[in-house]
């Protein structure tokens, strides 16, 4: 669990369960997920956490689309030095993308300095003004 509050605000936390956590909790209604994600933070934060101004979940492992995970996963038995995918420039082609960060790859903030370092490449590559 993460606090991603915009600076603004309102409060906002995120909450991510993997395996057969993940699936055990398939098999609750959203109250019940909500109390067992929540309730251990009553001790620490106080009761009115339990009170949330709203709700959002997500189940990757049932989205068809996102294949399980919400970032890309190697094939099963890839090492774990995949990430990040190798972005050469392929002669005028530059690269970009959340998988391809040093750093964060597969998130947000890794696909931002993946298109500034693609956006630095290619200013890098263009021919150079003569100077006078």
């Amino acid at each position: 669990m993460f606090d991603t509050t915009a600076p603004d605000g309102p409060g906002h936390l995120c909450t991510l369960v993997a395996g057969p956590e993940a699936r055990a909790l398939d098999h609750m209604d959203t109250d019940a997920r909500r109390n067992i994600l929540l309730g251990p933070l009553v001790p620490h934060l106080g009761p009115d956490v339990m009170k949330t101004a709203s709700w959002h979940e997500k189940a990757w492992h049932l989205d068809e689309h996102a294949g399980g995970g919400y970032i890309a996963l190697p094939e099963a038995g890839a090492s774990d030095d995949v990430m990040p995918v190798p972005h050469t420039p392929i002669g005028s082609i530059h690269w970009a993308g959340a998988e391809t960060a040093a750093e964060h790859p597969g998130y947000l903030d890794g696909a931002i300095t993946s298109g500034r370092r693609a956006a630095q490449e290619v200013i890098d590559s263009l021919p150079q003004p003569e100077t006078p």
